[in-house]
């Protein structure tokens, strides 16, 4: 902690940076030229879309029926229901249509060449039930960019009671006509049309919009209360490090509340000093009164490590709200870290039973002050958003039995102010669990997400589902959110502020000081059961890796690719086919539902939209056949780069609720890991929150875990990395990573290995639930690559015993030791003097072999 001594940079009115901005959150910058944004609201764009259409040459879409008189709407499966402005909509069979499934996200068209089953079914006129369709040669044109527009399908809820709107047809056409979207900012928008039915069915119950509703709207148990606190963070983002400039950036999240709502947010910092050089600042987004303010923060790293030094405060405050430090790496200084996931609780009941998540996250900072880490990577589900369902606003919705049905619903403004207020008090509420935000101050941050993050299983549901106006509605909320916490960034300037890669998608690729760099594939934003990444995402990442892998010049010796889902994991010996099939039973018979529904109970066999629970969680994981194909391609282009620039490719996963190592390798084995550029050692680090699975799932999965051959010249499978030759530990962990400087022996097998590697040591929680008994460790160490320009150094690490046994007999070289040697004072003595003790007795062992 940096103290303030007799300077307080925030008692005068401060000169905001020469950088500082303010944000728009109610424009539409950057926007998909045509595409109107939110009223009032930043935009909420949905998947990749289709240009404009003329007026009645959408795709696909019939002209005006012959004989009909202008204006006029026409019948039923000749033109759809108004959609977006200047974007046709469909009715009737799927040769009526025009080409497109999803329902368009707040204002943004369908996507186009899938099936007819759902649509962009917008009202864009005032009126009751049944009058807002329209012919599209009426409608207007897409608002420009920079200019509101209409919600699309939220603002003006569908109607689908055709008979009244025939009724009312005149009135309806007279209305869009004078209608001017373009430039029409929110509080002039027409009043929302009344609710419609679907083909005859009624109008679901407390879906209607709510009226007046400007505070807090959400309540019931298991969902967030309205925060209380005047500010939330700060947070530490880590942006990337320039090797050849030594450049580091971050950026910090601070969230003021309404109460604030006069004052301005400041950030102060310095290396190796008293913070006193003002921050960069915008303001990135605003949601019921409350900001969130970005700063940025660059520095050159210098030659020896060093400490940045941070105050949060208001203008004219008489002292700071906020006091950190962050420990920096020397320039040529490879960097310690952590990495985790799952931290959060997806029920009630296992949150009470471990007491929450703090326990671990203790530990991470009490290591801390002895490492003295330099970052932290989250591999998703940060936050657990599973407590959504419980929104009231959605149970209707639920409850409604015809999947079509449910399909074509709409994501009401009911839902909208419901769901906001979930996802931005969820985050409130759990990036400000004091241990969890004390990590976040003082250790810069990289997060990917995962599917908690936006609900359990999203992006591995049936199409009907992924595609209806609802699940796409919570997406775009989720994101929203999602984006201005974990990212710092909104949807429209997150490549540009953030770094992120991919036009739909929020990849990221980061250097980790000089020789490692990280692979950070979005796998949740375009996923669908069929693709986890969409090959235009995957070549993204590829070219930009293979971009800093040359630039490095031979230096870069490490790249991670963190996959949220382990791509090495036992396959649970589950039919696939099997549940597909019952999964098709129970949409087509009300009965065979009902009768699950029943047997189930409480044990989640159905989940809350009445598909096989365990459906989607076998979908989700690279061993779904449907996903097989793409892990060959991305293990094949991995290996293909490990042999171009010889550097060691590692996977970072979690998702699993195990601590675990499996490999990829060659086949037939190499006789060397150092020489082996398939060796690629997967990772998992899960759960530093959640708790663990239910012992008969693990004796399941290590039974059923066998190594695979599948790719011919590639073997892979799990390492027996725990007592009693076990595959799995199923308890709390997260996973510390530590560069290893010198030649050193490694345990496991007693080979010596060349320096440069990376030690992956998971700290696993040891006791009972919610009574901890201490830490247990477990250390395995991803090699160089000794391939190219270096394979003539491969033939000083012979696996000889002799060799063996001298090099672990120098003890304090060994994995452990290097650790040890890295923490100060009497713990490092302590942990080197063990292992020093521990080398004996290896080399006495394989003496005697």
């Amino acid at each position: 902690m940096q103290g303030l001594g007799s300077n307080n940079p925030f008692a005068a009115e401060a000169t905001p940076g020469a950088g500082n901005t303010t944000g728009a959150p109610n424009s539409n910058p950057g926007a998909v030229p045509g595409y109107p944004s939110a009223g009032g609201s930043q935009y909420y764009p949905s998947v990749p879309q289709p240009a404009p259409a003329a007026p009645q040459t959408y795709p696909g879409m019939y002209a005006a029926a012959p004989g009909a008189a202008p204006g006029v709407p026409p019948a039923a499966g000749q033109y759809g229901y108004a959609a977006t402005p200047g974007y046709p909509s469909f009715t009737g069979p799927a040769a009526d249509s025009n080409g497109a499934s999803a329902p368009a996200v707040y204002g943004y068209p369908p996507v186009a060449g899938s099936g007819a089953v759902g649509s962009n079914s917008a009202s864009t006129a005032p009126g009751g039930a049944g009058a807002g369709w329209t012919p599209e040669s009426v409608q207007p044109a897409p608002a420009a960019p920079g200019q509101f527009g209409h919600y699309g399908h939220l603002q003006y809820a569908p109607s689908f009671n055709t008979a009244a709107g025939t009724a009312q047809a005149a009135a309806a056409t007279a209305a869009v006509a004078s209608l001017s979207l373009a430039g029409a900012a929110s509080p002039s928008d027409p009043a929302p049309a009344a609710q419609g039915s679907w083909a005859g069915q009624q109008p679901l119950a407390g879906t209607q919009p709510l009226a007046g509703t400007g505070g807090w709207v959400l309540q019931g148990p298991h969902l967030p209360p309205q925060p209380q606190q005047q500010i939330v963070g700060p947070h530490v983002r880590f942006n990337d490090y320039d090797p050849a400039s030594g450049s580091w950036g971050v950026s910090v999240l601070v969230v003021s509340s309404p109460g604030l709502a006069g004052s301005t947010v400041q950030l102060h910092y310095a290396v190796n000093a008293p913070a006193s050089q003002s921050a960069p600042s915008m303001v990135l987004d605003e949601f019921m009164g409350y900001k969130f303010w970005r700063f940025d923060i660059k520095v050159v790293l210098a030659e020896q490590p060093g400490v940045l030094n941070y105050l949060v405060g208001l203008v004219g405050g008489q002292a700071p709200i906020a006091s950190h430090s962050i420990c920096l790496p020397a320039r040529q200084e490879p960097w310690r870290w952590v990495f985790y996931s799952c931290n959060g609780f997806h029920e009630d009941a296992p949150q009470v039973k471990y007491g929450g998540i703090s326990n671990l996250w203790r530990d991470l900072m009490q290591r801390h002050t002895q490492a003295r880490y330099h970052l932290q990577v989250g591999g998703g589900d940060q936050i657990y958003a599973d407590r959504l369902f419980h929104a009231p606003s959605l149970q209707p919705w639920l409850k409604v039995d015809n999947h079509e049905v449910r399909a074509r619903e709409p994501f009401t403004p009911g839902m909208l102010a419901e769901v906001e207020q979930f996802y931005f008090g969820s985050y409130m509420a759990h990036f400000a669990e004091p241990a969890f935000a004390a990590a976040l101050a003082a250790i810069p941050f990289t997060f990917s997400w995962d599917d908690h993050d936006i609900f359990d299983g999203w992006g591995s549901y049936p199409d009907y589902l992924q595609r209806s106006a609802v699940f796409q509605g919570l997406f775009a909320v989720a994101r929203r959110i999602y984006l201005l916490f974990q990212q710092h960034a909104r949807y429209d300037n997150a490549s540009t502020i953030s770094a992120t890669l991919g036009e739909y998608s929020y990849h990221q690729v980061r250097s980790i000081g000089q020789n490692v760099v990280l692979l950070s594939p979005d796998t949740r934003s375009e996923r669908t059961i069929n693709q986890v990444v969409p090959a235009p995402g995957w070549q993204l990442l590829f070219d930009e890796a293979a971009r800093r892998l040359a630039a490095g010049r031979g230096c870069i010796q490490h790249l991670l690719v963190l996959l949220p889902v382990p791509i090495v994991y036992p396959k649970i010996p589950v039919s696939e086919s099997l549940l597909a099939s019952l999964q098709g039973g129970m949409r087509n018979s009300k009965a065979l539902r009902d009768a699950l529904a029943k047997i189930s109970g409480d044990s989640g066999a159905v989940n809350v939209f009445g598909e096989p629970d365990i459906l989607d969680d076998l979908q989700d994981h690279w061993s779904a056949a449907e996903h097989v194909q793409e892990r060959q391609m991305v293990v094949r282009r991995l290996q293909a780069l490990a042999e171009q620039h010889s550097v060691r490719v590692t996977f970072l996963s979690g998702d699993v609720h195990v601590g675990a190592y499996g490999c990829f390798q060659a086949h037939p084995k190499q006789h060397l890991r150092v020489v082996d550029p398939k060796f690629m050692m997967q990772v998992i680090s899960s759960a530093i929150g959640n708790e663990p699975p239910p012992g008969g799932v693990i004796t399941v999965l290590e039974t059923s875990s066998m190594a695979s051959t599948t790719m011919g010249d590639t073997l892979d499978k799990m390492i027996k990395a725990f007592p009693g030759k076990k595959k799995l530990r199923p308890a709390r962990n997260y996973c510390e990573v530590v560069p290893l400087h010198a030649p050193h022996t490694c345990e496991a097998s007693g080979v010596l290995q060349p320096p440069g590697g990376l030690a992956f040591t998971l700290r696993i929680e040891h006791g009972p639930p919610g009574q901890p008994a201490g830490i247990e460790t477990c250390t395995q160490v991803a090699p160089v690559l000794l391939a190219g320009p270096r394979s003539a150094e491969a033939a000083q690490y012979s696996s000889a015993h002799q060799g063996r046994a001298s090099s672990a007999s120098s003890g304090s070289a060994g994995v452990m030791g290097q650790i040890g040697s890295l923490l100060p004072g009497e713990t490092g003595q302590q942990l080197q003097a063990g292992v020093k003790t521990m080398g004996h007795k290896l080399a006495n062992f394989l003496a005697r072999v």
